[in-house]
């Protein structure tokens, strides 16, 4: 899905370690996005070694306007990722049944 270059920042970012992760490790990210706000994407991940989890984690990130004011999240991107999605969690905001 393509994107328009947009404005955002990160609010809220963690991760647990779990396995350490080597120079050599083949390593595979999961990422998805597990809920869509009002003006928020929280995203989840996963970093795979060798069939064990090394790491987990969320990041949330507000998207912004030009005058760098949270703005909500466009009906169109909330069609898509709940498309893309399985298991996403849609807020159901005024601004996006408009």
């Amino acid at each position: 899905m393509a994107l328009p270059e947009t404005n955002g920042a990160i609010v809220h970012q963690e991760i647990d370690y779990h396995a350490p992760v080597t120079l050599d490790s083949a390593v595979t990210v999961r990422y998805r996005v597990a809920r869509v706000g009002d003006t928020s994407l929280t995203m989840r991940f996963e970093v795979v070694v060798d069939d064990e989890t090394a790491a987990t984690g969320e990041v949330v990130q507000v998207l912004l306007d030009e005058d760098d004011t949270p703005r909500s999240i466009p009906s169109a991107w909330r069609d898509k990722i709940s498309a893309f999605e399985k298991f996403v969690d849609v807020v159901e905001t005024e601004s996006s049944r408009n």
